[in-house]
Order: structure tokens, then sequence, then C-alpha cells
């Protein structure tokens, strides 16, 4: 996850967004100690604050603001496109399955994450009860609703080299 992060990290500091990522586009040539990490498929790249239409695709990584967007509606690419989908992709790597179908609030388990994320629900949802602290520290700043209130690619990064989340096992 790190390589993934860093490589996010250096398209961000040249004003790029993939959005893209999820765990099919990442792929890994050393299954045993993770030295060599890609990230691939840059087709919807685009640079930050560019807009585009938005064109119906649904997947489990698309952030809220892009479940809430018509199609053929214009909207600006930002980094924290990315950020939801690594958040996503971070869940994954740890459950082995989703944490949602859709970010919606039409979709039970996304809305109770939402409710608890703002304050609005001091319970965290049982799926989430068995992340550890520093898990869920790193789930609540890259899964936020409100995306400026999301980590950058760098913050989620520095966190996981700091406590060793996600690290190789030999």
């Amino acid at each position: 996850m790190e390589k993934v992060l860093s490589a996010v990290e250096f398209m961000h500091s040249e004003n790029l967004v993939h959005r893209n990522i999820k765990a099919e586009h990442i792929l890994i040539f050393d299954p045993v100690e993770y030295a060599k990490v890609k990230l691939t498929d840059f087709g919807l790249a685009r640079k930050v604050d560019s807009t585009v239409k938005y064109q119906e695709y649904v997947n489990n990584y698309q952030a809220p603001e892009l479940c809430e967007t018509v199609v053929n509606e214009v909207f600006t690419v930002n980094k924290a496109i990315d950020v939801w989908a690594l958040g996503i992709v971070f869940y994954y790597c740890l459950k082995g399955k989703f944490p949602w179908q859709k970010a919606t609030i039409m979709c039970k388990p996304y809305w109770e994450w939402e409710q608890w994320v703002k304050r609005k629900s001091p319970q965290l949802p049982k799926r989430w009860e068995t992340f550890s602290e520093k898990a869920l520290k790193m789930l609540k700043k890259s899964l936020n609703p409100k995306y400026k209130d999301r980590w950058s690619a760098k913050d989620m990064r520095k966190l996981i080299v700091k406590e060793k989340l996600l690290k190789a096992q030999k």
C-alpha cells in the first residue's frame, strides 16, 4: 500500500488525478516482499481542477460526490477522489470485501458510516468494530464524506509508514 500511495502522492504533486484507482489496477510483481508494485490504467487521469462530464459507471471505489452526480453533469476533478478510492482499497486489503456497494445514503452500510463520521451517531457501525484504532483513523480520514476534509495521499502514506499498517509479512 505504501508504494501505491507514493505513486499517487507523486501524481498529485504534479497536479494529476488518477480517477480510477481500484485493487484491479494495482499490480504486485513480488508477492513475498511487495518490493515491486505498480499502479496501472491512467486512461481517466486528468489535471486537478479540470472539468469533465460525468459518465455513469458504478463501482465500489466511487466517492460520494461522484455517486451524487447526474450523468452528463460537469464536475471538477480533485485529489480527494483518489484519496477516497485509496481508503476503499485499504479497507479491502484488511477485510477482503467492500464496505458498501455504493456511497449514497440509500445504502445502509454507507449511511451508518456517514452518520458516525459526522458525529450524528455515537455508535461505531458493527462492521467497523474489528479495526484497530490506527486503522480506523486511516479509514475515517480517507473515507470522509466531505471531500474537503479528507487526508492527502501523503498523509495516508505517513501514517502507514509510522504505524506499520499493512506491513508485508514474511
